[in-house]
Parts: C-alpha cells; structure tokens; sequence
C-alpha cells in the first residue's frame, strides 16, 4: 500500500461529497504528523494476516469481516478504498485511556478489545477449525511479538510519510 496515494485518493473521494476546508486537512495532517498513533488511527491498515507473511497486498479485509460479523452492524462506518470512514458528531469518540478512572482494569480492556476482534472473525465460519488450530500450536507471547513488529512497521510508515510531508509544507509556505 502507498500511503501517500491512499492519502491523496481518499482526500478526492471526500472532496467530491462536500466541501473540504483546507485549513482542516492541513490540521489534520499536521495532528498525523506529530504521532504516530493520529498517523494511524487516520489509515487503515493492510490484514494483519497478509502483512504477517510478508505478502505485499493493497486488498482491505476490514469490510468483508464488518459485512459477515455476528453483531450489531454500525450504520456508520463505511469502507473507501484504503480509508475506514467513521461518523463525524460530537457525542462520538474513541475511548482515551488517559481519560479512564486511575483504577482501571487495562487488562480487561484489551480482552474485551480481543473478544471483538476474535467475534469479527466468526464472520468466516469455514476458517474457525484451522484458526482454532493455529491458536492451539502457538507458544509464548506470539501475539505480543506480532504486535510490536507490526508497531515498528506503522512506525516506518509514519516517519516516511512524516518526512515526506515536511518537505511539502517547507516547499507551500
């Protein structure tokens, strides 16, 4: 995936629905900019299944595992492309576990964040058997290695795009 193209062509696609403040795209790009977790939370990654093998894919499974989850779906949240699109209100955020109680139980958090992701797979009902049996031969902190190559890989994405739009705003101003 070229983050600088999905970047651009979602910017397009949105252009074309209403009206874009350049003020507000310069805002929130320099807001990506500044860290990484605003970098990522305004992309949307490739499957973590692909990415894992080291398959180099611009396919987004994101949609297909919203469409066939056994919940509630959100009204909501579309898919363009490379882009998760959310509803934009007030009322409507992400949790920030800064703004949790001091005591707080992180742990089940993230189990419940699991539970989620682990439901949005039930969408595949013919993977359950070899998911469960690749769970079963697994050891160790898999998951907890997994998480922090794939955190170094957003974060190479991040620090080229970061440059990349340095250069831009010195060459705009």
């Amino acid at each position: 995936m070229n983050i600088f193209k999905a970047t651009a062509d979602f910017e397009q696609w949105l252009a074309k629905r209403l009206p874009i403040i350049r003020r507000d795209i310069a805002l929130k790009h320099l807001h990506m900019a500044e860290a990484v977790f605003p970098f990522f939370r305004a992309t949307f990654r490739t499957s973590a299944w692909a990415w894992c093998r080291g398959i180099s894919s611009d396919v987004i499974y994101g949609a297909k595992l919203v469409d066939r989850a056994i919940r509630v779906k959100d009204p909501c949240v579309q898919f363009r492309g490379h882009w998760l699109v959310r509803r934009l209100a007030p009322d409507c955020s992400r949790i920030e576990l800064a703004s949790l109680p001091g005591e707080r139980d992180e742990s089940r958090l993230l189990y419940d964040m699991g539970w989620e992701t682990a439901n949005m797979h039930f969408g595949s009902p013919k993977a359950i058997p070899s998911v469960k049996r690749d769970l079963a031969a697994r050891r160790g902190k898999w998951l907890h290695k997994a998480s922090k190559a794939m955190f170094k890989a957003t974060l190479k994405d991040w620090e080229h795009w970061r440059s990349d739009w340095k250069k831009t705003e010195k060459k705009q101003r």
